[in-house]
């Protein structure tokens, strides 16, 4: 009786104006029948249902009535419980999505990753990008984050910093960097900055490009990956398949390996080889 009810609703739902119409679900809903609303809600739109959480109900495509129920409360059908005769519009308990976003909304967002823990785990070091509209691309920059919740301090203004490693003495930050280096041109460079201040230094640029950079325990050498192999711009040939990279492009020509690069000396040495 429940499964018809909820289909009959659904039916008389879809064939009216959302906006003024509810779904009525039972009070003693079961998962049998909360199985059935997910998929009604998958046959009508989007898919996620959230038993007795409330929604706007607006129109996703003006030439197609039906809307979806969500989870998040960007919805299709308004839910409501019933109580004895009487139909109960439940607040909803999560945000609700009241405009669509547009492209713009992506600059007021703050992007944190790979963060680095100093040796007495007193501040990390974190990478901030922002989305730059009118340049199309994201820029970043290095902030400190105290562990005792003072203010954050930035590190770093160039707009092309990431990938921060704290040198073991807690007095140094290692990161890659495309300052310098055209928006279309390959490669990243490796630059040092002191923690208390200071211009960053030049320490190694590779066209072949420059990751999973880490210290080693005594701080005076450096390790990362770089590609080895010739880039074939012109004619391609893929002569092995190998693992797939997502957002690596055209990479069948070249292998990584490791590299370590000596501060005192400023030499590089491959370690690794096939």
């Amino acid at each position: 009786m429940v499964r018809e009810e909820i289909l009959r609703a659904v039916a008389e739902t879809k064939a009216r104006d959302l906006r003024s119409e509810f779904l009525v679900v039972p009070e003693d809903l079961g998962p049998e029948d909360l199985r059935v609303v997910f998929q009604i809600a998958v046959q009508i739109g989007r898919a996620d249902v959230q038993v007795g959480e409330l929604a706007e109900g607006r129109r996703h495509d003006p030439e197609n009535p039906s809307e979806a129920i969500s989870v998040v409360g960007v919805p299709v059908v308004r839910l409501a419980r019933r109580t004895r005769r009487k139909i109960n519009r439940m607040k909803a308990t999560r945000p609700r999505m009241t405009q669509s976003v547009e492209p713009e909304d992506l600059t007021t967002y703050a992007f944190l990753s790979e963060p680095s823990l100093s040796p007495d785990a007193s501040f990390a070091v974190i990478a901030v990008h922002h989305a730059v509209l009118d340049k199309d691309e994201y820029e970043g920059n290095l902030w400190l984050v105290p562990r005792d919740g003072t203010g954050p301090r930035q590190l770093t203004t160039a707009g092309k910093d990431s990938a921060p490693k704290i040198a073991p003495d807690g007095k140094r930050i290692l990161f890659t960097s495309k300052r310098d280096i055209g928006k279309d041109d390959k490669g990243n460079s490796l630059y040092l900055i002191p923690l208390d201040g200071g211009e960053a230094r030049l320490l190694l640029r590779r066209k072949e490009g420059i990751e999973g950079h880490t210290w080693s325990p005594d701080g005076r050498r450096i390790l990362f990956l770089s590609n080895v192999g010739e880039d074939e711009e012109d004619v391609r040939t893929i002569r092995r398949i190998n693992f797939w990279f997502n957002d690596k492009g055209f990479v069948y020509n070249l292998r990584k390996h490791v590299f370590v690069l000596d501060l005192e000396t400023n030499t590089v040495r491959q370690i690794t080889k096939g």
